[in-house]
């Protein structure tokens, strides 16, 4: 490994230096196996790779490709002087240049990450130089932290046993899973560990990892953000994983080599959904996935699928490219639950002989013959939707199916799928009038979507009295009365349909979730919510009133709300709320309320988002010991003290408010996120003092671009010791 080898490398030579190591202890191990021939052919491929770095830094421009290239070279240079006894001068000379280029790339301040990769190759080629006498370097014995020194609680630990990580993301996610904050890694420590989640951490490096020798489940999905370009970009620290079993690295969109796999061939859980892949011959070996995801990638051939006998579940959707044969597919005859979504092939027809799918997902891939699936009467979950699809023959022989979507197809009449006595879940959307007429022949349906539908008449819903959820979102209704005699409903979503009148809920009082909200769509404006106050098992309530609405007394009555979403402009008052004791999550929008004392005494409230322009006092926020999210957007706050003792916030939204000191809440022990776009600080410099000694914790910072350019980004990041990703957006 040879980051770590130069982290060892670094340490022995610090230990010399201080006395610690004898000098033969570190030559030892310098074998005569490499050749002059060798190493001058290294050192041309080195300098090649330079002078083509350097005529881009001399006009002042950085092209990460070739900072990459170069990197590799000097690591085969590093690799070669390892195994000779005498150095060439050549290789001494040349270390001087890359030195020089590695500085001027740094003053341009470009990309970070390139620049880490080719200081760490640099690096590993100085320490060679030094271990082979041909250059003398000073070592600092800081370099060594004090926190991995030989004592730890007394006992002294061989240098062998310590585990090291180069990057502090990974570390800390070990730590975390260890329960050790501090002190010096062990193997003992890290051989405890059988699963590690070390998802949404931005690692950049994987060194280290390979002494987690018993690790069984592993994720590392979701390292890199729009806003963070950390990543690593291989995975032969995985390598040794022998036992891995399940493996996540969904989301890394810069990883394209996964070589390492090859060896992990206990694995049966795989995800490499949304990264770079676009040759999985290297998944050939792995004869014991269950189950592999490989949606949004540039995938053209899946042959390397074949005869996976093991395989349960195949994740395929999305693909970027074409992949003309799909004929592996009808080999896997253990298959369960496949996902070819968005899929352009030239043919479907090798799914048609997968007898034991039991879910199947092929929206949206062209199909115009349903002939395929009349075979597949295993299946309980089929997702046919935006297909040409002319007639529901075929689907009404699918007598197990539990869940059906055949939204944007062209089916017409579907009333015999009133034979499928299990159906309870249905998606309907965008369907036609014959459609609609004929859906109140399933009453056997339970949770029926209809969001973004353009038809005339709803009627047909009435007769389907078995409904627990109804989803019309999107769907412009003129009246809501076709909805009274749905009586067992307890999910009903109205968002964008254009509702002004919600009296026809009154006598629904099973419901248990109501939206009655906007989007970029038609919008809603509720005049009365009087109906609301029978409504008493409501948990969870979003809705939009109009303007001219003023009493909100309905509410008092809804005392199991535990999520209540309410824009009230016409309402100053908002003490209906005060008894509202269950509520865990509350957004209020309202440009007449100034004050927040009627939510005062809701001590289960963790999450609270007002955009209240007239509100300038928080203290009635003091006493909401158990919040965790506030977001104050827009709002005319003249102090943040009243939430400096509010310990549990972990996220606070300043954006658009007209605040000019955060310094109260610079001691939250528990604060991660920060937005503080808008923030009126009078300079950058005036904020970073209002840092200065606080927000240890914050690992996630959102900035108004205009305070803080690229040049100062370190400075802010030298006072956020935990900060992983800044956003400079608009």
């Amino acid at each position: 490994m040879k980051l770590k080898r130069v982290i060892i490398a670094i340490v022995m030579i610090a230990l010399l230096v201080v006395g610690g190591l004898p000098p033969e202890s570190i030559h030892a191990e310098t074998v005569s196996t490499g050749s002059t021939a060798s190493i001058d052919s290294a050192v041309e491929g080195v300098r090649a790779k330079l002078t083509a770095v350097q005529a881009t830094v001399a006009i002042n421009v950085v092209d990460t490709d070739k900072i990459t290239d170069l990197a590799t070279e000097v690591l085969n240079l590093a690799d070669m002087v390892e195994s000779i006894a005498t150095v060439p001068s050549s290789v001494v000379s040349l270390l001087t240049e890359l030195d020089e280029v590695a500085g001027r790339i740094q003053n341009l301040e470009n990309d970070w990450v390139e620049l880490g990769r080719l200081t760490a190759a640099i690096q590993t080629l100085r320490v060679q130089l030094i271990l082979h006498n041909s250059i003398e370097m000073p070592i600092d014995t800081s370099i060594i932290d004090n926190s991995n020194s030989s004592q730890n609680n007394g006992s002294v630990i061989n240098n062998s046993d310590k585990v090291t990580f180069y990057d502090e993301n990974l570390e800390a996610a070990v730590r975390e899973t260890i329960n050790k904050p501090e002190g010096v890694l062990t193997k003992e420590d890290v051989l405890k560990i059988t699963e590690l989640d070390a998802s949404d951490r931005y690692i950049e490096y994987l060194e280290g990892i390979e002494e987690l020798q018993n690790l069984k489940k592993l994720d590392l999905g979701r390292g890199t953000s729009i806003f963070n370009s950390n990543r690593f970009e291989n995975l032969w620290a995985l390598n040794e994983l022998k036992g891995l079993e399940e493996l996540k690295l969904d989301g890394n969109i810069y990883l394209d080599d996964f070589d390492a796999l090859e060896n992990l061939t206990n694995l049966k859980v795989l995800d490499i959904g949304t990264t770079s892949i676009n040759d999985i011959t290297v998944l050939k070996n792995l004869k014991n996935l269950v189950e592999l995801n490989l949606s949004k990638n540039y995938i053209t051939d899946i042959s390397a699928l074949e005869n996976k006998s093991n395989l349960e579940t195949l994740i395929f959707a999305n693909n970027h490219r074409k992949i003309k044969d799909l004929s592996a597919l009808k080999t896997l005859k253990s298959l369960k639950v496949l996902d070819i979504e968005r899929i352009d092939a030239e043919s479907l027809t090798s799914i048609s002989g997968l007898i034991g799918l039991e879910s199947l997902n092929i929206s949206d891939t062209g199909l115009k013959n349903s002939t395929i699936i009349k075979r597949l009467t295993k299946l309980k979950v089929l997702d046919i939707s935006w297909n040409d699809i002319k007639n529901a023959d075929n689907i009404s022989l699918l007598t197990d199916l539990t869940t059906l979507n055949i939204s944007a197809t062209d089916l017409g009449d579907i009333s015999n799928l009133k034979k499928l006595n299990k159906l309870r879940k249905l998606e309907l959307q965008s369907c036609s009038e014959t459609t609609m007429k004929s859906l109140k022949a399933l009453t056997q349906v339970t949770d029926l979507n209809l969001e973004y539908n353009y038809l005339k008449n709803y009627d047909s819903v009435t007769y389907l009295k078995n409904l627990k959820s109804l989803n019309f979102m999107g769907t412009s209704l003129k009246s809501l009365d076709f909805l009274k005699n749905l009586k067992k409903l307890e999910v009903l979503n109205l968002t964008s349909t254009s509702t002004t009148d919600i009296s026809a809920l009154a006598g629904l009082t099973n419901l248990k979730v109501l939206d009655v909200s906007n989007s970029t769509t038609n919008h809603n404006s509720i005049k009365n919510i009087s109906s609301l106050k029978k409504l008493t098992k409501l948990v969870s309530l979003t809705i939009v009133c109009d303007d001219e609405l003023t009493d909100i007394s309905a509410l008092k009555n809804l005392r199991n709300l535990k999520l209540l979403e309410i824009e009230i402009q016409g309402v100053s008052d908002i003490g209906s709320m005060s008894n509202l004791n269950k509520l865990h999550s509350l957004t209020i929008k309202g440009k007449n309320i100034k004050s927040l004392n009627g939510i005062k005494g809701l001590q289960k409230i963790g999450y609270l988002d007002l955009n209240c322009d007239k509100v300038k006092d928080l203290s009635p926020l003091n006493g909401l010991k158990n919040l965790r999210t506030l977001i104050l957007y827009g709002n005319n706050v003249s102090s943040l003290k009243p939430l400096a003792l509010l310990e549990n916030l972990k996220s606070i939204s300043l954006a658009g408010t007209k605040m000019t000191d955060i310094s109260p809440i610079k001691t939250l022990p528990k604060l991660v996120y920060l937005n503080i776009r808008g923030v009126n600080f009078k300079s950058f410099k005036a904020m970073c003092n209002q840092i200065d000694g606080g927000f240890k914790e914050v690992r996630y910072i959102w900035v108004g671009y205009g305070l803080v350019k690229s040049e100062k980004i370190k400075d802010l990041e030298k006072l956020l010791p935990s900060l992983r990703v800044t956003d400079f957006s608009h």
